[in-house]
């Protein structure tokens, strides 16, 4: 019964993963920072998110004049991911 429940409700929660990230993007499209700022957070709840945001959560803490926020953002990525990747140390 329990199996059955999490495959009835896993599409679900992949969906409203997928619509947070496209609400997200919508708001940052429209230049509605401070709501596509609480969206990507929302977003970031789990870590591995952050890649696939990255450069629109940039440009948004950039927008909303959050530079601390900004800088602890990029170094979190030079952490995970690599600390020679080059496509973070440019930002």
């Amino acid at each position: 019964l329990t199996l059955c429940i999490v495959f009835l409700f896993f599409p679900l929660l992949l969906n409203a993963q997928t619509d947070y990230f496209q609400l997200a993007k919508e708001y940052y499209n429209n230049h509605e920072y401070e709501k596509a700022f609480e969206t990507y957070s929302a977003i970031l709840k789990k870590e591995e998110n952050l890649f696939k945001i990255y450069p629109d959560y940039l440009e948004t803490l950039y927008q909303l004049k959050k530079y601390d926020e900004a800088e602890k953002t990029i170094k979190k990525c030079i952490k995970l991911k690599a600390p020679d990747n080059e496509y973070y140390r440019v930002d």
